[in-house]
């Protein structure tokens, strides 16, 4: 009697690019709690370095390097799963990630669905623990504030990130053009919504990342998407949550509008008094962040995080701005 073989249900896709130090423990995190059910495939973007090809999945290598967006597109090409399960190479699932995966889709009625970092970094240092209590803030507290266990949203991240294949394939999959790690997620779920479909923030998948290590290895690329997001067409013109949303972004302008006011106030000191009345908006935006910072890691802590918290928006004023520049001179 031939035995009959069954489709998976789950094909998690994982572009890779000179990431074997982090890829392989999360490829053993999957292994451990997968079963016939799931497929993984892993879609090399031309790494230089030598990665792992053995384990129980597909490997596939990109001639040429393409970005993330071209990576996702191979693998979900290839897939055969009903749900396509999207994670970065420097993430790490917990032992319990998969199961609420499933849970997710039996009980959840989404099209796609969005986990959660949970806070908590995959790896140490000053800048990851920063930007997992920041993430925590200002993206899953923002959305859990709705209440429910699915939560509806206007964007989409490989947090991880799950879709209905016929969805994906619906909108064209990712945006190609789009050849960096920027903001080809967000694009991704921006065009999901705008045709109909049902994303779903889903707090129970949870996942840790691994953050950049420092300072500036972060801010570069943050300066990038700052300017790429002003381009976007955005349902409802703000995200759900995040630095997109309409809360931060009154936040942030209050903060950049410290940095210009205490420019104007080497020439007329009464500006500080405007600065100080910005300046108290501005921490009082993001107080929750600052507390959290606080009682979990101290008060050195607490006041680092702030001061980069207002310098990421000093960045993000003048990335948006050439944005917008940019946006303008290319409708004219």
């Amino acid at each position: 009697m031939n035995k009959v073989l069954l489709m998976p249900r789950f094909s998690i896709i994982i572009p890779t690019y000179n990431s074997a130090a982090t890829l392989v423990p999360l490829l053993e995190a999957i292994t451990a709690q997968s079963n016939e059910n799931v497929e993984v495939i892993v879609v090399d973007d031309a790494s230089t370095e030598t990665l792992l090809k053995s384990f129980p999945g597909t490997y596939v290598r990109q001639d040429r390097r393409g970005g993330p967006a071209a990576a996702r597109n191979r693998g979900a090409s290839l897939a055969q799963g009903e749900w396509l399960v999207f994670t970065d190479a420097d993430t790490l699932f917990l032992e319990d990630t998969m199961a609420n995966i499933a849970a997710t889709v039996d009980h959840g009625d989404g099209d796609a669905f969005v986990g959660t970092y949970a806070g908590i970094p995959a790896n140490a240092g000053f800048m990851p623990r920063y930007k997992g209590l920041w993430e925590l803030v200002t993206i899953d507290e923002a959305l859990l504030a709705r209440g429910g266990d699915y939560i509806p949203y206007n964007t989409w991240a490989p947090r991880p990130g799950l879709v209905r294949k016929d969805a994906f394939e619906a909108v064209g999959g990712f945006n190609e053009r789009f050849t960096g790690a920027d903001l080809e997620d967000m694009e991704f779920g921006y065009r999901l919504v705008e045709a109909g479909y049902r994303i779903f923030f889903a707090p129970a998948i949870k996942i840790r990342h691994h953050y950049p290590a420092t300072f500036w290895k972060e801010i570069r690329p943050f300066a990038r998407r700052c300017m790429l997001w002003m381009g976007l067409k955005k349902p409802g013109g703000f995200d759900a949550a995040g630095e997109g949303s309409r809360r931060q972004a009154l936040a942030h302008l209050s903060g950049f509008g410290v940095f210009w006011v205490l420019l104007f106030s080497l020439l007329f000191p009464p500006f500080l008094v405007l600065a100080l009345l910005l300046a108290g908006y501005y921490l009082w935006s993001y107080r929750r962040f600052v507390d959290l910072a606080f009682r979990e890691e101290g008060p050195w802590f607490a006041l680092r995080a702030f001061v980069v918290c207002w310098i990421h928006t000093v960045v993000m004023g003048f990335s948006a701005g050439l944005g917008l520049m940019k946006r303008f001179m290319a409708r004219g």
